[in-house]
């Protein structure tokens, strides 16, 4: 027998224990990249291409104070602007209020629009003529085209809610690229309807490079400082993160549940290695007898951990990396683990609180109960689990996370770095839960084990 295959003997010399150790770990693994991947979409959303030095130009105030329309023409006379394209928030609803109808409605200029986005493009070349021609046309994005069965010819009403008109557009082209989750209309169609030239809430400037960019933003800034609408510029990345500082500070909120999560998990992969440990005194101190120095100790348990923690971490990584992307999977799969864990904790707390043995038939009675729980609880904790995942699998229809969520959640898939740090929380805990235990054990005397009797 090797080292390894007798530290595997070992890590997994209690079923059990080592299925209900590996199971947290993976679990509670599993939390932790959704958090992070929730985070990083936040944060960090797919879709946003940094390398595009695009800035966005908006009310120093707010969002909801707009800009006079002749500051597009003085901005472009800035030295290192390629082109400008005016935005104008429109809101309104289709259909109904309900999440799932909701989209974002923008006002803008056809021609203008492509040559700042130009990571975006018409899907036929001839759309984009059809918009410049029709006046209550609009474009919608391929994705939400996808979700809502938009096509071009289709007639939509917006109404407004906002301003006081409803937008009656039709579908000219659709908008193809790797974010295009909104409906665009011309800002002149709106003019005629209000009867006025209307301001705009922000305007998009793509400069001719990226070190142009941290020369314009001050520039900017200061041409329009001490007017009636002061302006603040900033990157297009910067404009994305602002929103989310409207939520408060969820990412402080994130990463101290995932370090809750952590000590948990280390705290209870820590006691169950010292539980291991201590029933094997004797054991340890017959390899000590036979010549095992206290290196060799160490090593031993600190493998038997980290073999325990790979095998859950793993566990808890590829669940993460194959179900999180499907909403299908990520529900049906987090609701089997919820039932599971609701019937089955209380069943095992039960189980600790009845007594073993006793005299007359009531004690007798809860003992049989202890009996039956620890023989029965967790075959039918895992059957409910698995009855509901297979359940909720069958009942959902198969759809991505922008058509679940509505158009609020793009992606939910586990980026490299969040699986870096997986790997990390699973080296960390194993390294981490088996260090005192091996410490411990590596520091017996030999006599002392031996006179141990358990």
């Amino acid at each position: 027998m090797t080292l390894l295959t007798y530290m595997a003997k070992n890590a997994f010399g209690n079923p059990r224990r080592t299925a209900l150790t590996g199971l947290s770990l993976a679990v509670s693994l599993a939390l932790i990249l959704v958090l992070q991947t929730i985070l990083l979409e936040i944060t960090k959303p797919t879709g946003l291409d940094e390398s595009i030095p695009r800035i966005v130009v908006r009310h120093r105030t707010s969002l909801t104070m707009q800009l006079p329309r002749p500051y597009e023409a003085k901005l472009r006379r800035l030295p290192g602007i390629v082109a400008i394209v005016p935005f104008n928030w429109f809101g309104g609803v289709w259909k109904d209020d309900r999440f799932e109808n909701f989209f974002p409605r923008f006002g803008t200029e056809p021609e203008k629009y492509f040559q700042v986005f130009v990571e975006n493009s018409p899907r036929d070349p001839a759309m984009l003529a059809a918009w410049k021609a029709t006046k209550n046309g609009c474009f919608v994005g391929d994705k939400l085209a996808a979700r809502h069965g938009f096509k071009v010819g289709d007639d939509l009403i917006i109404k407004g809610d906002i301003y006081p008109v409803d937008l009656e557009l039709k579908v000219v082209g659709i908008l193809v690229g790797p974010k295009c989750e909104e409906l665009l209309f011309r800002l002149d169609y709106l003019d005629d309807l209000l009867g006025e030239t209307t301001r705009a809430g922000t305007y998009f400037v793509l400069a001719d490079s990226g070190p142009r960019v941290d020369v314009l933003l001050p520039e900017m800034e200061a041409m329009f400082r001490n007017s009636d609408a002061e302006v603040k510029a900033e990157t297009e990345q910067s404009f994305a993160l602002s929103f989310v500082e409207m939520l408060g500070n969820i990412k402080l909120f994130i990463n101290a549940l995932v370090t809750v999560v952590v000590i948990a998990v280390l705290m209870i992969a820590a006691s169950t290695m010292s539980l291991a440990i201590r029933e094997r005194t004797r054991e340890v101190a017959t390899l000590k007898a036979v010549g095992f120095t206290g290196g060799h100790v160490m090593f031993l348990i600190v493998g038997e951990g980290m073999v325990v923690s790979m095998v859950g971490g793993g566990l808890g990584l590829l669940l993460a990396w194959f179900v999180l992307p499907v909403p299908k999977y990520f529900i049906s799969i987090g609701a089997g683990i919820l039932t599971l864990a609701v019937i089955g904790l209380p069943l095992l707390l039960v189980s600790v609180l009845l007594p073993e043995t006793g005299r007359g038939w009531y004690r007798r009675g809860l003992a049989r109960l202890r009996a039956a729980i620890e023989a029965y609880g967790p075959g039918l904790s895992v059957f409910a689990g698995v009855m509901v995942t297979l359940l909720l699998l069958q009942a959902m229809p198969s759809q991505d996370w922008v058509a679940f969520s509505g158009g609020m959640i793009q992606s939910m898939t586990v980026r490299p770095e969040t699986m870096y740090l997986g790997v990390a929380i699973t080296l960390i805990v194993g390294l981490g839960s088996s260090l005192w235990p091996a410490w411990s054990a590596s520091r017996l005397s030999v006599l002392d084990g031996l006179r141990n009797q358990e």
